[in-house]
């Protein structure tokens, strides 16, 4: 899985083989770190961190190598999102 940001900031691109999804940041309902998140039928632990996508009512959940990692992902990505509200 590649993820990435569009070149104009406002999608985050995520590749998987030959499919690729484009979504837009605006439609980042919330982002969420670890584990403690209700309603979600994925396993999480600590290192995951969820975007619940408010167009399509999906989650998407990324699991990170280390919590350094994690948060500066959600760190990054709620500046963007909030940027494109």
């Amino acid at each position: 899985c590649t993820v990435s940001l569009s070149r104009n900031l406002d999608a985050l691109r995520l590749k998987v083989n030959s499919q690729t999804r484009n979504i837009p940041l605006k439609d980042i309902e919330d982002i969420h770190a670890g584990k403690e998140l209700e309603g979600v039928q994925t396993p999480l632990d600590e290192l995951c961190a969820t975007l619940m996508i408010a167009s399509s009512q999906d989650c998407i959940t990324f699991r990170m190598n280390d919590m350094n990692d994690r948060d500066t992902f959600v760190m990054c990505l709620i500046m963007f999102s909030n940027n494109q509200k």
